[in-house]
């Protein structure tokens, strides 16, 4: 959906897409005609993209000199959402990496959404770039009215959206000068771990988002 459908009550708009075109969209009309425009149906994710075996992972920890430890899902979830408590900056790195201009909770960079200086430090540190830089929220979607003034799903991180009043200093380090945040909802259909890992943060810390950001450092990807 694009704002159109949001605030201007019109059905049968829609002009959002995860990834947008730039000069292919042409070719890609003229080879679908012959097609007579097939559809494929709705796409609910963006989680198209690479997918690497776990030898290869291992292979590149050791080759970074990197100690590791294998954890069972439960242990997994447990001690990932405690260092987010604690106020430490997590690497999520699972499954296929995502299609499109956003990191999805695949290919992210996470951390608490409320602590003082999260913003600053993350933009300091580990991306290293301008310090008004802003970083979006993943938010469960069951969630989202509780603390955004408009209840809506973006998968997609699409939509930017104002946070209530009341719930700005929990999403402090998410929370736009104009006092929005570019959302993004997570259900556990569309990304069962990462939900579960929210929902786990949202247990130990009465905040049911995390600070999600890319892997990268510097330039964009």
């Amino acid at each position: 959906m694009t704002p159109v459908d949001l605030r201007s009550g019109l059905d049968g708009v829609s002009a959002l897409r995860s990834t947008a075109p730039e000069d292919g969209s042409p070719h890609r009309k003229a080879r679908l005609k012959p097609l007579k425009n097939p559809r494929t149906g709705p796409i609910d994710h963006a989680y198209w993209g690479a997918e690497y075996p776990e030898a290869d992972l291992e292979r590149a920890l050791r080759s970074a000199g990197l100690e590791f430890q294998r954890l069972d899902r439960a242990a997994l979830l447990d001690r990932a959402a405690a260092h987010l408590n604690a106020g430490h900056v997590v690497g999520w790195f699972q499954g296929r990496s995502e299609w499109g201009p956003r990191a999805l909770g695949n290919r992210s960079i996470l951390a608490h959404p409320g602590l003082p200086g999260m913003k600053d430090l993350i933009n300091q540190k580990i991306k290293r770039r301008e310090a008004f830089r802003p970083f979006a929220p993943t938010i469960l979607a069951e969630e989202v009215g509780n603390y955004f003034v408009q209840d809506i799903e973006s998968p997609f991180m699409m939509h930017v959206v104002k946070i209530r009043p009341e719930k700005r200093e929990a999403l402090s380090a998410v929370c736009h000068r104009d006092h929005t945040g570019r959302l993004h909802t997570v259900t556990r259909s569309q990304n069962p771990r990462y939900y579960d890992l929210t929902k786990k943060f949202s247990e130990r810390s009465a905040v049911p988002a995390v600070l999600n950001t890319s892997f990268n450092e510097i330039i964009t990807i």
